[in-house]
């Protein structure tokens, strides 16, 4: 019996990853085989008698003759795929939830490259006119200082325009110090 159901695991598991399952082939495998080893132990169990009152009820109503071992095979074969099913269930569950996680980080990104990308523009904007401010502060800059070399060697005033000022200290002659007095 141990064979048949690995045969029939083997070909169930390759059929379930076939698809995208988060697991791989051998974590399946190894659920498998925790699967069928409790089954096993349900079925010696019911071998040994009825553990469940709703078990009597049932083993009163339908009554399994002792020798037929395919009825039996057929129970703990329907026991395993109803458990198989469950965990095919719990696992679909976890993946949708998986998925749905998944979409929304995928938004989450795609929201922090949009705004990456503004930050970006904005940021070569204001490169680009702070270096054309700098430029236009060099240029003004180079112009002040060409007219201060201009200025400097023209001691006479220009044609049409006041002369200088004489400053009122220059024409007062100075006192002498306190021990020039004398």
């Amino acid at each position: 019996m141990r064979a048949a159901g690995a045969a029939n695991t083997t070909c169930l598991i390759s059929d379930m990853t076939s698809g995208s399952t988060p697991y791989s082939e051998d974590e399946l495998l190894q659920q498998w085989n925790f699967l069928d080893a409790m089954v096993e132990r349900q079925a010696a169990s019911l071998r040994a008698g009825n553990q469940d009152p709703e078990e009597d009820e049932h083993a009163a109503v339908t009554p399994v003759p002792a020798g037929d071992g395919e009825l039996i095979r057929l129970r703990e074969r329907v026991a395993t795929l109803d458990a198989e099913a469950e965990t095919w269930h719990r696992e679909r569950a976890r993946y949708d939830e998986m998925e749905a996680e998944r979409t929304k980080l995928s938004e989450e990104v795609e929201t922090l490259r949009q705004r990456l990308a503004r930050r970006e523009s904005e940021l070569a904007r204001l490169s680009h006119s702070h270096s054309d401010l700098l430029e236009a502060l060099r240029q003004a800059h180079t112009e002040v200082e060409t007219f201060r070399s201009q200025m400097a060697p023209t001691a006479t005033p220009l044609p049409g325009t006041a002369p200088p000022l004489i400053s009122p200290a220059a024409d007062v002659p100075r006192k002498k110090s306190w021990f020039r007095r004398g």
